[in-house]
């Protein structure tokens, strides 16, 4: 009986012990870290801390007496049940992986003397929702190898959560990543003091409306690293106060840097003075909302991207000064309808025009001796390039089947492009300068007394205009697709003397998509047999003449 009782009792005071020991043993405490002395003999690290650490924790300022300066690399790795971290202000740097996989941490406070934070120090951290520092201007600084923002996405200074962002006056700088990820950001006022925002320091602060300053001269100067313009998301840049649609450049600035207005879709027109030098990559990219701009005569190449993705821009002047054309500078412009490329331009980049799909005719000038790659791809309104021979633009256009006419062996008349025969004794119809305003068009039988023979190929695809052709009895030759996509074209009247017309010359037309004008699933132009229908079958007599 004794014994039974024993072993009874025995078990009731090992439940106890497990029942309440994790309540005062596993909770987290200095006694959780292990710190260990620095090189200089005259400070301490943290090193590691025990995996079953849970709750709260704060980091002690000194230990033995000395300094704790900064986290070790991997020093909270897998401390999964830690809820918040206090960093005291001796510590000024987190090591790499440092907080790895904390998968509870839900806050962290970060003292105004850290400087740096390296690669992977919060990784995982999944369940982080706040930041807590004293300072924003020490922030800023920070060499941010990684941001506990991508988690938290909330900053809060001196307890407040930050919605409006002001940047402190002394701050000349805001390193990269410094706001990544900061949703809670909606709108941020920069000062004239900074000079440099690095690489990502608002990417994905997806809730910006706004961006505010004082100095336009300023703005132009700051140098934008890659996702560091605020305006990216915020679309709308405030001068004192005032939306800025209508952007002047000051006289006194020779530079807009690098993305000085990616992505500002307030804005809807720009007047560049003749002191600006230079306009850097990016620097009007996605302002959907410019519809014209003036490139000053002081220009002398224009940057890659730009004006990129200016969607609304119908229209560009370049000047002779210009010499290069940079890659994407004006990609999906998609209402941009003309562009004249001046005779001082000596390169086209990578994909310079790539999406303008509203572009219908351009010319390639002589001075021009390269053309990069897909320069004038998805350009689906593109009706002909004009190109000289033995140059770049020739190159370009036979290797990316693209219609064209070639200028020193082409003349113009009524909005005709004709094309000197190989024969040198008749000329070919190859192309049309601008839209066909007349909804008839008459070719012509002879041009400088020689005969028109032929229709080229393309011709006066996607002429949609027209809705009438008469082509005289000195042609013989239509090109394949030469009438492609003439949508209205209904009427079409050759004579005898045509030999041969090539594939699709005249599919898309209204002719074509006319019922009344097929016999019997055939379809004929007087005498010539153009299309047969799939339903065609069994024996079928072509009519007399064809």
């Amino acid at each position: 009986m004794k014994k039974g009782l024993s072993i009874f009792l025995a078990f009731i005071f090992v439940v106890g012990i497990y029942t309440s020991a994790p309540i005062t043993a596993n909770a987290a405490s200095v006694d959780d870290l292990t710190f260990e002395l620095n090189e200089d003999g005259k400070s301490y690290y943290v090193a590691d801390c025990s995996e079953e650490a849970l709750g709260e924790i704060v980091i002690p300022s000194t230990y033995n007496g000395l300094p704790v300066t900064s986290i070790g690399g991997s020093a909270f790795l897998y401390c999964e049940e830690l809820v918040s971290i206090t960093i005291p202000d001796s510590v000024t740097s987190i090591g790499t992986s440092a907080f790895w996989s904390c998968e509870s941490l839900t806050s962290i406070t970060i003292p105004r003397t850290i400087t740096s934070i390296s690669s992977s120090a919060f990784s995982y951290c999944s369940s982080l929702t706040s930041v807590y520092i004293t300072d924003l201007a020490s922030w800023c600084n920070i060499d941010f190898s990684d941001n506990p923002l991508y988690y938290a996405k909330n900053l809060y200074l001196n307890g407040e959560l930050i919605t409006d962002l002001i940047i402190p006056e002394n701050v000349t700088e805001i390193k990269d990543y410094a706001f990544r990820n900061c949703s809670s950001l909606t709108s941020i006022t920069i000062p004239d003091s900074v000079t440099s925002i690095g690489d990502s320091a608002f990417e994905y602060c997806t809730s910006l409306t706004s961006v505010h300053i004082t100095s336009l001269a300023s703005w132009c100067n700051i140098d934008f690293d890659y996702y560091a313009n605020p305006l990216y998301y915020a679309e709308n840049l405030y001068l004192n106060g005032e939306l800025v649609t209508e952007l002047t450049i000051p006289e006194n600035i020779t530079e807009i840097k690098r993305y000085a207005f990616w992505g500002c879709t307030s804005l809807t027109s720009i007047t560049i003075p003749d002191s600006v030098t230079s306009i850097g990559d990016g620097a009007f990219y996605d302002c959907t909302s410019l519809t014209s701009i003036t490139i000053p005569d002081s220009i002398t190449s224009i940057s890659p991207g730009a004006f990129a993705r200016c969607e609304s821009l119908t229209s560009v002047t370049i000047p002779d000064s210009v010499t290069s054309i940079g890659g994407q500078a004006f990609s999906y412009c998609e209402s941009l309808t003309t562009i004249t490329i001046p005779d001082s331009v000596t390169s086209i980049g990578d994909e310079a025009f790539r999406g303008c799909e509203a572009l219908t005719s351009v010319t390639i000038p002589k001075s021009v001796t390269s053309v990069g790659n897909d320069a004038f791809k998805l350009c689906d309104s593109l009706l002909i390039i004009r190109v000289y021979s033995n140059s770049a633009g020739l190159t370009y256009v036979e290797n990316s089947n693209i219609n064209y006419t070639i200028l020193d062996e082409s003349v113009s008349e009524d909005n005709l492009v004709f094309t000197l025969n190989s024969d040198g004794k008749s000329y070919s119809v190859t192309g049309f300068i601008n839209q066909i305003r007349s909804a008839t068009l008459e070719i012509p039988a002879s041009l400088n007394g020689l005969p028109v023979t032929s229709i080229g190929e393309y011709a006066f695809r996607h002429c949609t205009s027209l809705t009438s052709v008469i082509i005289p009895d000195t042609v013989t030759n239509i090109g394949e697709k030469a009438f492609y996509n003439c949508i209205l074209l209904e009427n079409i009247i050759i004579s005898d003397y045509v030999k041969n017309i090539g594939s699709a010359a005249f599919s898309e037309t209204a002719y074509l998509n006319n019922s009344n004008n097929w016999e019997n699933d055939v379809l004929y132009i007087n005498n010539y047999l153009l299309y047969t229908k799939d339903t065609l079958s069994g024996d079928y007599i072509i009519k007399d003449g064809t």
